[in-house]
């Protein structure tokens, strides 16, 4: 799934990256439709999950619309996660300081502290993992049931960490304005044991 911002949809591709169809139109509150999507995740049931300026909305596969998740802490959603029993994280422009949770359902739960400046998201089998730009630069991790926090680990030769994705195979973190993208183990750093690939282009 790929986000077009500025024209107020989504892209559904196969793995070869051919475009399978297209999900919304500019519409402004209007359910099913978008104004200014950023930020995309997918849960358990494959069910789409969409930042969309004042709420985040729930779709089906095939971009059927189910049901928004609002108040003042969706509102300009920043980034947003999704655990495998649908419950959503997100953090907002207008406070980035604090990670706020919503169960399946739709109610709002609570929000957490997250640092200064956290940027990216992501939650992978029940840990929730946030990057924090000023205090740092570090991932900070929590138990995304209980939202204890577990831990932390500082990131290395990376002064802008802004997005991050977390699968088994790893914490995978891009850079904002170096052009990089930085592969972590689960576990976190210890010195320099990360692997580091891409440059500034447009060329493979």
């Amino acid at each position: 799934y790929v986000v077009e911002r500025y024209r107020h949809r989504i892209k559904k591709m196969d793995p070869s990256g051919n475009l399978i169809k297209t999900i919304g139109s500019y519409g402004y509150n209007i359910n099913g439709k978008f104004y200014s999507p950023t930020k995309i995740d997918i849960d358990g049931n494959d069910n789409i999950y969409v930042s969309d300026y004042t709420r985040i909305q729930k779709l089906n596969s095939d971009g059927v619309w189910l049901k928004n998740f609002t108040g003042s802490q969706a509102a300009q959603v920043r980034n947003l996660a999704v655990d495998q029993s649908g419950n959503v994280f997100a953090l907002n422009r207008q406070s980035s300081t604090s990670v706020c949770k919503w169960d399946s359902s739709g109610t709002f739960l609570n929000c957490w502290q997250c640092g200064e400046d956290c940027r990216g998201l992501s939650e992978h089998d029940g840990t929730l993992y946030a990057t924090e730009l000023r205090r740092g630069p570090k991932v900070i991790y929590w138990n995304s049931s209980s939202m204890r926090r577990k831990d932390y680990f500082w990131i290395d030769d990376n002064r802008y960490p802004y997005d991050l994705e977390v699968t088994s195979q790893g914490v995978y973190i891009t850079n904002l304005y170096q052009n990089f993208v930085q592969k972590y183990p689960l576990t976190g750093s210890t010195g320099r044991n990360y692997t580091k690939w891409g440059s500034y282009g447009t060329g493979n």
